[in-house]
């Protein structure tokens, strides 16, 4: 069951960005497409992940528009 209340303010903030920049299937350079925020609950407090989410613009492409994470 989901919780009632809002979590409270994050405590510390990270950027985790994908370690490729080029397509692993096509080696085209890979385009940045948007952020992706998380909170997530540890010992030490509440941390704010920001993660940037990228995308291959190649057509021909398999992975062609199908979004790209941070490892």
């Amino acid at each position: 069951m989901a919780g009632k209340t809002p979590r409270p303010p994050a405590t510390e903030e990270r950027t985790l960005r994908p370690m490729l920049r080029q397509c692993p299937e096509c080696q085209h350079t890979l385009w940045w497409d948007y952020p992706h925020d998380r909170k997530v609950a540890t010992l030490g407090g509440i941390l704010q992940l920001w993660l940037h989410i990228l995308r291959c613009p190649h057509p021909a492409c398999g992975r062609y528009h199908r979004p790209y994470r941070p490892e």
